[in-house]
């Protein structure tokens, strides 16, 4: 069963804590790179599912998606609560992973230390943002191995978006903006929540009520 329409309240917690997650992210990825670097969210936009790509931007744009799940725990019941995917355009891709190993961004195609330098980066994003929300939330959160897919905008994010289809509605889309040694590099953060979100929002400790998926 899809979730109802997340309302301003809950939105209003998410924007609390994608605030605290960029903060922390931006200590994080300056302590890693030893670079003044400061993250952002611009802009929020709750859209529908089928919209997602077209907020990101046109069909053919090439981008670099890094993805995740995440599931909650709660003494001896896990459900999953949400998925995120982080997306740059490919030069922003290439730009951020130069940057952040110090070397000259050059040619515009991802190498395999870009690509590893990339996951680090999802890891630090992911983890800040999941460390906001888990202590807002008072709950385990898990989070996946983070998969990495670079190609047409809608060949990476088509099946993404297709195989949540029937859990989830709405998606939730940031823009992010990265600022190191004053380049600025622009990219976007995707959350798909699935239906325990809501309760979990409303700050409910116990979870007693929760069915088995």
């Amino acid at each position: 069963m899809k979730p109802e329409k997340l309302n301003w309240l809950e939105l209003d917690a998410l924007r609390e804590i994608s605030s605290v997650g960029a903060g922390h992210a931006s200590t994080a990825l300056s302590v890693m790179t030893n670079k003044r670097v400061n993250v952002t969210f611009p802009w929020m936009k709750m859209c529908p599912l089928e919209n997602v790509t077209s907020v990101i931007g046109k069909p053919e744009r090439e981008i670099t998606n890094i993805y995740l799940h995440i599931n909650g725990r709660h003494i001896d019941k896990e459900f999953e609560i949400c998925s995120l995917i982080l997306a740059f355009p490919i030069k922003s891709a290439v730009l951020l992973a130069r940057l952040l190993q110090g070397e000259e961004p050059g040619a515009e195609e991802l190498t395999e230390m870009d690509r590893s330098t990339l996951r680090e980066i999802g890891n630090i994003m992911v983890g800040n943002y999941l460390s906001a929300m888990a202590e807002y939330l008072d709950i385990e959160l898990i989070e996946s191995v983070p998969a990495i897919a670079s190609d047409m905008l809608d060949s990476v994010m088509d099946p993404i978006l297709a195989q949540h289809a029937s859990e989830v509605e709405d998606a939730l889309v940031f823009s992010i903006k990265f600022i190191i040694e004053g380049q600025e590099i622009i990219g976007y953060f995707v959350v798909l929540f699935y239906s325990h979100m809501r309760l979990l929002l409303k700050n409910i400790k116990y979870f007693s009520e929760i069915e088995d998926a």
